[in-house]
């Protein structure tokens, strides 16, 4: 028959089993966030370099057809230009 003294061991076997399975789920759940956050900065980076990209392709494009416009001296067919593009 098992002893009171048994019976605590027992209990403290127990619980020790259920920290170290709860330590275990926060060991992943803490590295699971890390990856996320590895994830949503890289993520971060690739959009920030795509906007100048395209912020760098606009301003030429911009550039060039105000380059057209400056270079034309009837306003109809700047109008023309303008509503056919």
């Amino acid at each position: 028959m098992p002893t009171e003294s048994d019976r605590e061991i027992s209990k403290l076997k127990r619980e020790l089993s259920l920290y170290k399975q709860t330590f275990e789920q926060h060991k992943n759940i803490d590295k699971k966030y890390n990856e996320v956050v590895d994830k949503l900065k890289e993520s971060k980076e690739t959009l920030e370099l795509k906007v100048q990209e395209r912020t760098k392709d606009l301003k030429e494009k911009q550039r060039f057809l105000e380059s057209i416009v400056n270079g034309i001296e009837d306003p109809v067919i700047i109008f023309f230009i303008y509503i056919f593009m």
